[in-house]
């Protein structure tokens, strides 16, 4: 498949996981039938064993996939940024382990110890995760310098994307949890349309990087500003 195509596909799917989202947010508040409402669930990006969570964990473990097979050829030229992508692969591997396990949830306690958690750190997680993230950003400055233009602009939207989702959503919903509480907010139509929209940026982040990722293996590896390394 081409990128192009990829992206498109990707795209629509994630547009009509988006509209399931609200239809099934909005059975789940207007009935009382357990098996109906189970079946909403399926269809409602907040909740941990529904479709959507599902198809952003196999997002992640397609561009997981793409890099690896990137790091494989990179050795193979003898490139000379071969174990970032080594690097890059493995992180993406870990970031699907999260999205099925929920790992960065157990990452409260230790944001909680940094800051109060309430406000836009109400899911305190968020404090050693944006380290992470600025910590990572600067060690790839110079292997995102040395991107083609187009590959390193691709890569920096698709990133900036996912991470506004992941975080800069997850803020929002923060507040909006403060301000309700969290039994309160867990399925009214505030909540998850937040949820909505963060899960629907962090898919779309992976969906674009995925075609990111495409483009690189349809262009070819090789860093066209270095010469590979004997």
């Amino acid at each position: 498949m081409s990128p192009t195509g990829y992206v498109r596909l990707m795209l629509g799917i994630i547009g009509v996981l988006f509209v399931c989202n609200f239809a099934g947010t909005e059975i789940a508040a207007h009935t009382n039938t357990q098996p109906l409402k189970a079946i909403a669930g399926l269809a409602m990006m907040d909740h941990e064993t529904s479709v959507p969570t599902l198809f952003n964990y196999l997002l992640i473990l397609i561009n997981a996939m793409l890099l690896g097979v990137i790091a494989n050829r990179s050795f193979a030229v003898h490139d000379r940024w071969r174990w970032h992508w080594v690097i890059l692969c493995a992180i993406f591997l870990l970031l699907s382990y999260d999205e099925a396990a929920q790992l960065h949830e157990r990452l409260s306690s230790v944001g909680a110890h940094l800051v109060e958690a309430k406000g836009i750190f109400r899911f305190a997680w968020i404090v050693p995760m944006g380290a992470a993230v600025t910590v990572f950003s600067l060690g790839f400055l110079n292997f995102l310098l040395h991107r083609p233009r187009q590959i390193a602009g691709l890569m920096i939207v698709s990133g900036a994307i996912y991470v506004m989702g992941a975080m800069g959503i997850e803020m929002l919903g923060g507040l909006y949890v403060s301000a309700h509480g969290m039994a309160e907010s867990q399925g009214s139509v505030g909540f998850e349309l937040l949820c909505g929209v963060e899960e629907s940026l962090e898919m779309l982040g992976m969906a674009l990087f995925g075609f990111t990722l495409l483009t690189i293996l349809e262009q070819g590896t090789q860093d066209t500003r270095n010469p590979p390394r004997a």
